[in-house]
């Protein structure tokens, strides 16, 4: 890993999800998951002080979770459980945070430490997987003490016109799920080339066999995360996108796992025009993944913002990254 050169600043690198090159100013933490023990110690003060319950038939996972979470030492890896448990932790510290900063996802690396020592099969296995509950995240108030609340439920939120997906990690979780997208990445590239070549034939098994219809977001992010390995992106990118339908995190991973600008030019393109607030979230890795050639990608979701009608106020929010990531290359 070579030094970069750019000028970046504290608060520039704090931007970044994955970090290509070293910098003085980088955050602690950015080249390395935790330790399964520190990772345990960091979800154990996340779930210490929370209000969780339970629909009835899942009475029993909630006595095991918390039976898991008082214990000292994690619990192994269980594929068939770790949905649950990364509800569990996620769920309660869902509020308050901005996925931008490097910092606002520590619980998703936390998480990810912990999965990680699964085999790389399972890992996908539980990441692309639907889970039979439903979550339903918030906070409560009491003595001017905020409590966060969790439950977890067997049947979906009633308020919707049509019923969401039930738990997910790679399409409905907000945008906290593809911080567990990042953290896997940071494992996948630590990996010593033997046991990434095997990682990899796995990986290419799992997104080839997610098929094309309804799992578009699934298999791009299983390009960014094995994106050593740039021909995950370039089959995706050349398969066909649905028409009517807001691809824009597809277009971004599928970018950011691409080895250069102009293998990844459907997505360069698709902001061109659908530009908006998924592409002002990873500007800063833009540059650090491509350097200036990132420039034109930059510009064009700029131009894209400026022209589409919207409240001032959010467009100079999602224009401050992109003109930001502009300055720091002298675009």
């Amino acid at each position: 890993m070579t030094a970069s050169k750019l000028k970046w600043t504290a608060a520039t690198r704090e931007q970044l999800h994955h970090f290509r090159s070293t910098h003085g100013k980088d955050p602690v933490g950015a080249h390395a998951l935790p330790t399964p023990s520190d990772a345990w110690a960091q979800i154990k003060a996340l779930t210490a002080a929370s209000e969780v319950t339970a629909s009835p038939s899942l009475s029993d996972a909630l006595a095991r979770l918390r039976r898991e979470f008082a214990a000292d030492e994690p619990p192994a890896f269980d594929a068939a459980f770790e949905l649950h448990r990364v509800a569990y932790v996620l769920g309660q510290c869902a509020t308050g945070r901005e996925s931008a900063r490097f910092a606002d996802w520590a619980p998703e690396r936390a998480v990810a430490a912990l999965l990680v020592r699964g085999d790389s099969k399972s890992v996908l296995d539980v990441l692309v997987a639907s889970a039979p509950f439903w979550i339903n995240t918030g906070s409560c108030w009491s003595n001017d003490v905020e409590t966060r609340t969790l439950a977890l439920s067997d049947q979906p939120p009633s308020e919707f016109a049509e019923p969401p997906p039930s738990f997910r990690l790679s399409e409905t979780f907000g945008v906290w799920r593809d911080g567990l997208w990042w953290a896997l990445r940071m494992h996948v590239d630590s990996l010593d080339d033997a046991a990434f070549a095997s990682a990899n034939a796995t990986a290419h098994a799992a997104r080839r066999g997610l098929g094309a219809d309804g799992s578009l977001d699934a298999r791009a992010r299983i390009a960014l995360a094995y994106a050593r390995d740039p021909s995950h992106a370039s089959e995706e990118l050349s398969r066909p996108w649905p028409e009517g339908v807001d691809v824009g995190d597809v277009a971004v991973s599928l970018l950011l796992a691409s080895p250069t600008i102009a293998s990844a030019q459907r997505s360069v393109e698709y902001f061109s025009t659908y530009a908006g607030a998924t592409i002002s979230l990873v500007a800063y890795d833009l540059i650090e993944t491509f350097g200036e050639s990132a420039a034109p990608a930059l510009t064009a979701a700029c131009a894209s913002l400026e022209a589409r009608k919207m409240n001032a106020g959010l467009r100079k929010s999602l224009l401050k990254p992109l003109q930001g990531a502009l300055k720091l290359i002298g675009g």
